[in-house]
């Protein structure tokens, strides 16, 4: 059966006789494969994809934490696997400077995120101004009202997110984040963080759900730089 190679990130400042005390997918050996200061760390496999099942998803990011423990990672997509280590050297070839220069961007720091639900309940709402109001035209003025309501509502709740999002910002390299306003998920934020600072911001974050309980704030990392990986490929949106 074919042998192909599971890519899980790229590291630099590597020792070429390092053994890695922990197995990738199928319980396969972490391998190198080394390119001038950088290597990609590796698993053999006989498959070209992996479903992204929990077991699967678990792995892959339990290998990148390992090996973060003593290297800049620059983690690669789940599931990227090459056909052989020639495609391997390639890829490391051509993207070179690229990897250079997002290891450096990460060098030394984490990912850390955080996530802020708020229960909002608007479908109560509804339900309750339907039942009632004695006419369509009743409901449609109800409805435009409660509109109205819920904007100046939910600016005000979302207000206390970008409250705490200028407060981790400002210890933060670099940060990402989006306001889905569904599920009663109202904040959904990255943050590129020095490895220093994580006290710090775990401080800021517990003063915070300290003073706005009716607010379920999620902390969570340290995590490879997922979000703070960006590869340019030919022709491609970035990876």
């Amino acid at each position: 059966m074919k042998t192909n190679y599971y890519v899980y990130c790229i590291i630099s400042d590597f020792d070429k006789n390092t053994v890695f005390q922990f197995n990738g997918h199928d319980g396969e050996e972490i391998l190198i494969v080394p390119y001038r200061d950088i290597c990609a760390c590796i698993s053999k496999t006989n498959i070209t994809s992996y479903e992204s099942t929990l077991k699967n998803l678990q792995c892959h990011e339990n290998v990148i934490e390992n090996i973060m423990k003593n290297y800049t990672v620059l983690p690669m997509s789940f599931s990227n696997i090459c056909k052989t280590k020639e495609d391997i050297n390639l890829l490391l070839i051509k993207y070179y400077d690229q990897f250079k220069e997002n290891l450096k961007r990460v060098e030394d720091k984490v990912e850390l995120g955080i996530k802020i639900f708020y229960r909002l309940d608007f479908e109560k709402e509804n339900k309750s101004d339907k039942e009632q109001c004695k006419s369509a035209k009743e409901y449609m003025f109800r409805r435009f009202d409660r509109y109205l309501e819920r904007k100046k509502r939910t600016e005000s709740i979302v207000a206390v997110a970008e409250d705490l999002h200028i407060k981790l910002y400002e210890i933060s390299k670099e940060s990402t984040y989006k306001k889905p306003l569904r599920n009663n998920l109202i904040f959904n934020g990255a943050y590129l963080v020095e490895k220093d600072k994580i006290q710090e911001f775990s401080k800021i974050v517990e003063e915070v759900k300290e003073e706005y309980v009716s607010y379920k704030i999620i902390f969570s990392g340290p995590w490879p730089p997922y979000h703070f990986a960006s590869i340019v490929k030919e022709g491609e949106e970035d990876e």
